[in-house]
């Protein structure tokens, strides 16, 4: 790859980055709201809800939302003038829950590796098995409406059946 193009995709990532805000300003604080769990789940799944709840925060809220929300609002007019696809929300307002639990595993572990139409995202098999990617996934379905699961299960199950999976 030529010096000049490493440094037009490095010079948009950090304007993308950066926003519109001056050095001078303060980035909001930002306080997960804690994780609400119904009595009548067992202690096991309540523990993977928690480590996914954990493993989410640590590696997709900073770009996804610590509600699941997305791009920070005051960062999509830089990302979209470059000509970059916006970071989506994994609540109910994206499109994560239109995905299959195995697309979205192979997402998160293998990345988006496409810079010049996505905003980039490393993959993180280095750090998390499939147990753990599957514990986050599980966690950002308690952000999705009863409809909206109801089509994930289906497609879950086309998957499955499309490549043998049970």
């Amino acid at each position: 790859m030529s010096r000049l193009l490493v440094f037009f995709i490095i010079s948009g990532l950090l304007t993308a980055c950066s926003g519109r805000e001056t050095a001078a300003t303060t980035p909001p604080t930002i306080t997960p709201t804690p994780l609400q769990i119904s009595a009548s789940i067992s202690p096991r799944a309540t523990q993977v809800l928690l480590d996914g709840e954990e493993n989410y925060y640590v590696y997709c809220a900073h770009c996804h939302g610590y509600e699941g929300e997305g791009q920070l609002e005051s960062t999509i007019e830089n990302t979209l003038s470059l000509g970059m696809t916006t970071v989506p929300a994994h609540d109910s307002t994206g499109h994560t829950w239109m995905h299959s639990d195995g697309l979205l595993l192979r997402v998160i572990q293998e990345g988006i590796q496409n810079p010049m139409s996505h905003f980039p995202m490393p993959g993180f098999s280095s750090v998390l098995d499939d147990d753990e990617v599957m514990e986050i996934i599980n966690f950002m379905k308690g952000w999705w409406t009863e409809e909206q699961l109801a089509y994930q299960e289906e497609v879950n199950q086309r998957w499955n059946e499309i490549n043998g999976e049970s």
